[in-house]
């Protein structure tokens, strides 16, 4: 029981005050919980965990605070690549077969 209101592992809203912004659960000693009542409420937490109603990892949006938005990606333009012009050959007189007549 949390201030007198049995846990339940479905009421995430609950759930998430007593996780901390790195995923992990807040202590007893920091809550004020009798030890009986922080068992059930880590009882919760893990099944909740288990049924992937709350993250496991920190690295999620329900546990983000907001200085630890991600940030927008800006689209990178891509170089545009460049098409090698060919150059006209010079024509030579070397180069030139000469016709015998």
């Amino acid at each position: 029981m949390i201030d007198g209101l049995p846990v339940d592992y479905k009421d995430i809203d609950v759930l998430l005050n007593y996780v901390s912004d790195r995923a992990k659960i807040t202590s007893a000693y920091r809550i004020g919980n009798k030890a009986k009542d922080h068992r059930s409420l880590t009882t919760a937490i893990k099944r909740a965990r288990f049924m992937a109603l709350l993250p496991i990892s920190h690295d999620h949006e329900l546990i983000r605070t907001p200085k630890e938005e991600p940030k927008a990606e800006t689209p990178k333009e891509e170089p545009k690549a460049e098409t090698p012009k060919e150059e006209p050959k010079a024509e030579t007189a070397a180069e030139e077969p000469k016709a015998e007549t």
